[in-house]
Parts: structure tokens; C-alpha cells; sequence
């Protein structure tokens, strides 16, 4: 037998396999005789390995049944390099293997195969590599410009897969533009995720330069609203009336020199509002839309005060008891480009009185040749048709005007 001394190494377990002695008892660590077999708790041998460790001997004791209960034998052979057909399997190994079933103080568990091995006696390595989420497939700089541009209508939210919040955000108009910033804010910070909860592909490469982009546009936009701003406020300076003049005063010398007389020029007058009803708009009158533009120009005049309208046709019915009709013809001329229809007149015209009463045009059948505002055609500028109105008004009623949205024009 060898001395117990020996060096702790890889030695012939007598079967054709290896098995090793770390320098005091055997181990359960082996190598079978197949070399294609590489044992889960071993290392690969390395450069290093070949230098630092001691051949294993050749004629170490070996066992049918594989165990070996002494250490090894010391021969001639002692040390000498184990042949194999396998150059690799032929180095020895570089560390002592461990077993997890060992509580040896300062030993570890080996490493993975192909992964380098703790030398005994040092700490093994807690750090864990980070973990990088996973990406989703939808695109950071889709969605920030989707955000950002058509947001109104919840396109960002479709894109992303949350329809139904794309469809509260469309319906909506993005909140009133609330919901539109919070996103864009979401997406800039990287807090937003698809339907599925992943970040947004592409963004730590492409959120620099989205929030410069955003950045400069909100500035600009500042600048461009201070600017307008202030030339704005320079505009309605400027459109100020002038202050009024002093009052001009003369003085003269009185009987005693010394009393003074200021003579103060009076104020004109201020004009008459037009298109009341103490002072209409003369004709002709020029009828403007309710979204502004002029429609047509109009020249009215009463044609017959207490007219028996069953004269025209015997199916009108006569004014009420203490009323009359009053027939006025009218003559409209187009202005619109886009036309304008003469029965427009009828539907916007009453008749009023100087205290200011109206009443609203009535139906009837007029005689030959008095058409209706009702049956002229369209009115493109140029055109002119001239048709009658009848209204019922208190017989003792005079002093007519017309009335149209407000503004009192004279007959």
C-alpha cells in the first residue's frame, strides 16, 4: 500500500473508469471507461488544469464492484498520465469535483459543465444576472406619433389593441384633450404597455429623440402664442379712439378786468342708432345670413291697406272682426353667390308699427299677376323677382315698417 500521503488526484479505479482521491479518502466522484460520457458533477480540463494537477497513478487499487476503501497503492508508475483515446479525456482535471451531498466545510456544489469551476476554499458567486422583461411588438415610435397626432380620436389606443377604451377616448374627443396629454405623457415616460402589458418596442433606443422632437414643437407653440399675443394687444391699442378734445375756452376782459368768461364748445350729438324703430334702415336694405355674408338686397312698399282679400279669390277667408290685411309688394335681388331663395323673405319679414308691434305675414290667395314670395325661383347675384306679402294687422294700426332679425326698416 502507499503511504496516505498521496496527492489528491484522478486515479485507475481498476474497471478501465477514473476515480478520485482528494488526499485523505475516496470520493463518489467518477469518470466511466466510455470517454464519450462526461459525469454532470466534473469540469472540462483546461490549460491550467494540466499544470496544476498531478497526473493520477496506474496502479491504484481497484474493485469489481467500483468502491475503493484505501488510498491509493504507490508504484513505480506513480503520477504517470493515464492513457486514453480521447485527448481530452487524457488531461487531468483542473479542481477537486464536489458533491452536493457533501457539508465539508469550504466546499461548494460544483458548477455546470462548460461553466468555470470554484477553486476549494473560495466563495461562490451569488450574483444573478438581471433579467430583461420582454418586449412587445408594438412599435414606441408608432405609438408616440399616433399619440400625439391623432389622439383626438383614440387611433393610439386602437393601434395598441385596447379598443375599448379607444372607442371611451373617440367618443369623448380624447377627454377634451386631458386624456390626449395624459398618453402622450404615458408613452414619453415609458410608462405605456399593449393590450397585453409589454413595454413598447424600440424605446430606450428612440426616446431621446422623441422627447426633443415634442420638446421643441410645445416651445415653438409658446413662442408662436406670445407673439400673436402681444401683436393682438398691440392691435386693440392702436384701434382705441382717441381721447376727446379739451374743451376750448376764450376769455375776455370783463367791465372790471378781472372776472373771465369760458366759452365751452358743445358736444355733437350722437347719431341715431339705424335699424331701430325710431330709425329704420332706409331702403334699399341689404339682409345679411345668421353666419354673416350678405344674402339679398330688398325694396318693399305697401300696395294696399284694407284690402278685402275675398276679391282675389272667394275661398280667402275675410280679416277677423277689428282687424285688415295689408298687402306689401316686395323686390329681392341676389347677392349670395350660392343663391337665395325668395321665400326666405316671407319667413324672416313682419310687418310693424311705430310702437313697435309685428306681425307675422298670413296666407292667402292673391289676385292675377300678384305672385307669391313662395313661387320665385332661386336668386343668383343679379337676379331680381318681385312678389307680395299679405299680413293681418288691427284696423286702426298705421305708420308700417318691416322688421327682419331685429332691424326695423322703413316702408
Amino acid at each position: 500500500m502507499a503511504p496516505n500521503n498521496a496527492p489528491a488526484g484522478w486515479y485507475d479505479d481498476g474497471t478501465g473508469g477514473k476515480r478520485y482521491w482528494d488526499g485523505t479518502n475516496w470520493t463518489e466522484h467518477t469518470v466511466p471507461a466510455d470517454p464519450t460520457v462526461i459525469p454532470s458533477p466534473t469540469m472540462a480540463p483546461t490549460a491550467a488544469s494540466e499544470a496544476a494537477t498531478p497526473a493520477a497513478p496506474v496502479d491504484a487499487p481497484a474493485t469489481n464492484s467500483g468502491y475503493i476503501s484505501g488510498p491509493p497503492v504507490a508504484t513505480s508508475a506513480l503520477f504517470e498520465p493515464v492513457p486514453s483515446a480521447n485527448p481530452s479525456a487524457s488531461q487531468p482535471y483542473a479542481a477537486a469535483p464536489q458533491s452536493f451531498g457533501f457539508t465539508e466545510p469550504n466546499r461548494v456544489p460544483p458548477a455546470p459543465y462548460g461553466v468555470a469551476q470554484h477553486p476549494y476554499g473560495a466563495a461562490a458567486s451569488t450574483t444573478i444576472p438581471p433579467v430583461t422583461p420582454p418586449v412587445g411588438q408594438k412599435s414606441f415610435v408608432a405609438t408616440w406619433l399616433l399619440a400625439w397626432l391623432v389622439g383626438f380620436w383614440g387611433v393610439d389606443r386602437f393601434y395598441l389593441g385596447k379598443v375599448g377604451t379607444g372607442l371611451a377616448k373617440l367618443f369623448t374627443f380624447g377627454g377634451l384633450g386631458v386624456w390626449v396629454l395624459i398618453d402622450l405623457i404615458l408613452v414619453l415616460t415609458g410608462s405605456q404597455r399593449d393590450n397585453r402589458g409589454q413595454p413598447l418596442a424600440g424605446y430606450n433606443e428612440h426616446k431621446k429623440l422623441a422627447w426633443i422632437i415634442t420638446g421643441a414643437v410645445v416651445a415653438f407653440g409658446l413662442v408662436i402664442n406670445i407673439i400673436s399675443g402681444a401683436a393682438a394687444g398691440a392691435r386693440n391699442a392702436a384701434d382705441l379712439p382717441a381721447a376727446p378734445p379739451a374743451a376750448v375756452s376764450e376769455s375776455e376782459p370783463a367791465a372790471d378786468a378781472e372776472a373771465e368768461t369760458e366759452v365751452v364748445v358743445p358736444e355733437p350729438e350722437p347719431e341715431a342708432e339705424l335699424g331701430t324703430a325710431a330709425s329704420p334702415f332706409p331702403q334699399p336694405y341689404v339682409a345679411k345670413g345668421m353666419l354673416g355674408g350678405e344674402k339679398y338686397s330688398l325694396t318693399a312698399s305697401v300696395t294696399a291697406d284694407g284690402q278685402d282679400v275675398t276679391e282675389y279669390n272667394m275661398f280667402n277667408e275675410p280679416a277677423p272682426a277689428g282687424f285688415k290685411y295689408v298687402i306689401v309688394q316686395a323686390t329681392m335681388t341676389g347677392i349670395d353667390p350660392d343663391g337665395v331663395e325668395p321665400s326666405l323673405a316671407a319667413f324672416d319679414l313682419m310687418l310693424a308699427t311705430a310702437e313697435g308691434n309685428q306681425y307675422d305675414s298670413d296666407y292667402v290667395t292673391l289676385g292675377d299677376g300678384m305672385p307669391s314670395m313662395y313661387d320665385g325661383p332661386t336668386l343668383y347675384p343679379g337676379n331680381a323677382f318681385t312678389g307680395y306679402m299679405a299680413f293681418v294687422v288691427p284696423e286702426g294700426a298705421t305708420g308700417f315698417m318691416l322688421h327682419d332679425n331685429g332691424n326695423y326698416i322703413a316702408l
